[in-house]
């Protein structure tokens, strides 16, 4: 990427200025910069500039990853110049500002820093020097009314060589939406709420620094504090009814270090963390007529540590064998209580100790290269030892043969062992009164309780995973980049819920679906379960597109720092393009041995659309950009359904497309670059728009009628919303 293409931050950027000619043009100086950048031979899958981060519009970091993640895939492996962090919180609340380009490295790369080859390796490069203090405050709304959104965020953030801090902080709330704001007939209208309303603060700090000796250190801190509070239904009286009231209180808190530095050959990587969870609800139910007001407290405590050893093992003829040592530990507590009568306190308590060893065997390349190109095979083996559960092990094995440049396949087996999560063991009962669900069995729209908490008898699950991934880098465009995965899953004892009333769970767990003597369901116990077998395949296929437009270089002489910092993007900009496709091959569960498949892609109630389209399109110039995306699923199908007129046929779910829109000015780069106009430096206005065109599923049987609980208004309730959202960096 050209040097003279990086979009100016309206922050502090101090030694970030292009080399002037002496006559004030700018020298371009072609070339990659490799300050910041993961030391490796593996070239990057793409590498994202200044310009087209300022294309996608986010204000933090942590919401720049969530834009990216069509291109760098779901949950990848962050770093931060070339380091890993101690926990994300160390970084997402930094403005976007402070990034100079980002580097999205293949699968491969996450074994050096002690992770399973299945992730991508996004690597964030900081500018040498920032500083800012970054203001924001959104205001938004459903334009069928209700659901206001009113958030503030202030942070501050500073780069300074080999140390970095931040400070940052931000309130929420959003409204809630209950049947009255929407079009429900025989509703409830206030007393009964689609969309609780919600509040949420958070605080984070984090702190970082490299020695004069090459050793880093990383400290983040976060606290967290929601609660949310709903009505389900009415009681009493007809003539004097109250509504059934239900609140949310959850507590976090969050603290996370870590180091990391080279030993002779070989680099080292330590890391502690602490999480703390406190959950506290309160529902109102009907019990022999009169209300009763319960309570669940749900407290969780996470502790663990690790340290990862990582280097050059032995020379082969083609390259050098890698090595990965890991040592872990983790500590896991969770208490439940409920007021309920009969409901006994749970506790769930594990200590785990464990290790993993991997191994990167260059086969072909280097001296030892027939003309096919490099070929690197991995291996990895984990075992660990919970303290409640048998010794569990994970083992994978792949390969990455590069034929030519721009192609790279990578195919990679798995098999991981895996104990319940000691929530799933130990969370609190409750009991959810007045759910409303269609029951698949007898057709009918009921409201329902719903029992939620642990199960202790959770057994351990075991999964075995297949991919095959095709990347061609660039494909005919030098900007164009395409790559195709086929992912396949198959998962013994698998966790999951029963939380549809259909045949096939009401025939293989009868006790989980009370009724009255007429059939009428009254309650379904949605508590964890062990299922015998569940399978998935998936092919995924992506495009994407990014092009800079250089700034033309001036021969005017800058007025002063801040229209120096304006000049470096006046005129300039970038386009980012993006589309992918996955299409479901199997998705497929059988709840015991010998019992009938449940087929989510084949008619089963719950089914699941075949494809999924995403899509979405950025560009920005010269402080204006527009942004667009596309989200589209298929139709699906219950093939044997209750229908309106007592027979049994389709229930279709037609096919959902959403539209979302956003328009933005940096007003900045729209102002003349003189001292007057120094207010508009770093100050952005964006307006978004969420399903443009108030699309919703209108689910219908063959004789055209919608079953009560699959009201348009009930699968989504919000439906088309806006936001006006106004930030400046100071």
């Amino acid at each position: 990427m050209a040097a003279a293409a990086e979009t100016t931050s309206a922050a502090r950027a101090e030694g970030d200025q292009p080399a002037d000619a002496g006559d004030g043009r700018a020298i371009v100086v072609t070339g990659r910069d490799l300050r910041g950048a993961v030391a490796t031979d593996v070239p990057p899958l793409v590498e994202i500039d200044e310009s087209q981060i300022a294309a996608l519009a986010a204000s933090t970091i942590g919401e720049l990853l969530e834009l990216l993640s069509g291109a760098a895939g779901n949950s990848p492996l962050v770093l931060v110049n070339g380091q890993r962090v101690a926990s994300l919180a160390s970084i997402d609340a930094f403005p976007p500002e402070a990034v100079r380009r980002i580097e999205i490295l293949p699968e491969e790369l996450a074994r050096h820093y002690g992770f399973p080859g299945d992730r991508k390796v996004l690597n964030l490069i900081l500018r040498d020097r920032f500083g800012a203090v970054t203001a924001e405050g959104r205001l938004g709304a459903a334009t069928d009314g209700g659901r206001g959104l009113n958030r503030g965020d202030l942070g501050y953030a500073r780069v300074a060589s080999t140390r970095r801090w931040s400070l940052s902080g931000y309130f929420e709330r959003r409204d809630g939406l209950d049947e009255s704001q929407r079009s429900i007939p025989r509703g409830e209208g206030q007393f009964r709420t689609l969309l609780s309303q919600s509040e949420r603060a958070r605080l984070g700090a984090s702190w970082a620094m490299e020695t004069g000796g090459g050793v880093s250190f990383d400290l983040a801190a976060t606290l967290d504090a929601r609660r949310s509070s709903s009505r389900a239904g009415r009681a009493g009286p007809p003539n004097d009814p109250v509504a059934l009231e239900q609140s949310l209180r959850s507590r976090s808190l969050s603290l996370a270090a870590s180091a990391s530095g080279t030993l002779g050959k070989w680099s080292w990587f330590g890391r502690a963390a602490f999480d703390h969870f406190a959950d506290r609800s309160r529902f109102d139910r009907v019990e022999g007529g009169s209300i009763a007001r319960e309570a669940a407290r749900d407290r969780t405590t996470l502790a663990e540590a690790e340290v990862v050893l990582s280097g050059d093992l032995a020379s082969l003829p083609a390259g050098a064998i890698y090595a990965d040592v890991a040592l872990t530990a983790g500590y896991e507590r969770t208490e439940g209580t409920s007021s309920l009568a009969g409901a006994a306190a749970l506790s769930a308590e594990r200590k785990t100790i464990g290790a993993e060893l991997g191994l990167n065997l260059p086969l072909l390349g280097g001296e030892l290269d027939p003309g096919v190109g490099s070929l690197v095979g991995e291996v990895r083996y984990g075992f660990f030892d919970p303290s409640d559960f048998a010794a569990i092990e994970s083992f994978s094995a792949g390969f990455t043969w590069r034929p030519a440049r721009p192609v790279r396949l990578r195919a990679l087996w798995s098999r991981a062992e895996s104990a319940p999560g000691v929530n799933d063991l130990a969370a609190p009962l409750e009991i959810i009164p007045n759910v409303r669900v269609y029951d698949f069995v007898t057709g009918q729209t009921v409201d329902v309780e719903r029992l939620e908490g642990g199960n202790p008898l959770l057994a351990p699950s075991v999964e075995r995973r297949f991919a095959a991934t095709l990347s061609i880098t660039p494909l005919l465009l030098p900007d164009l980049r395409f790559e195709a995965s086929y992912r396949r899953s198959r998962a013994s004892d698998a966790v999951g819920q029963v939380g549809i009333p259909s045949e096939e769970f009401a025939a293989a767990y009868p006790g989980r679906f009370l009724r009255d003597d007429a059939g009428s369901l009254l309650r379904i116990d949605t508590r964890p379960v062990n299922f015998y077998r569940r399978g998935r395949d998936s092919l995924v296929w992506s495009l994407n597109f990014s092009r800079t437009y250089l700034p033309p270089s001036t021969d005017d002489d800058p007025v002063d720092a801040v229209s120096r910092r304006f000049d470096r993007l006046r005129g300039g900009g970038a386009v980012l393009v993006g589309v992918s496709h996955t299409l479901a091959l199997r998705d497929r569960l059988r709840t015991f041995a010998g019992s009938p498949t449940i087929d989510y892609l084949d008619g089963s109630a719950g089914a699941n659309p075949r494809h999924r389209v995403s899509a979405d399109a950025n560009f920005r110039r010269s402080g204006l950009g527009f942004g667009a995306e596309l989200q589209w699923e298929s139709g699906s199908t219950v093939r044997d359904a209750p229908q309106a007129n007592g027979t049994r046929g389709p229930l279709r779910y037609p096919s959902l497309a959403k539209i979302g829109l956003k328009a933005f000015v940096d007003l900045g780069e729209r102002l003349p670059p003189e001292p007057r106009y120094r207010w508009a430096e770093g100050l952005r206005i964006s307006f978004e728009v969420d399903n443009l065109f108030n699309a919703r599923r209108s689910v219908r049987d063959a004789s055209g009628a919608t079953p009560r609980a699959l009201l348009p208004a009930y699968l989504d309730p919000e439906g088309r919303s806006i936001r006006l959202r106004i930030r400046k960096l100071f």
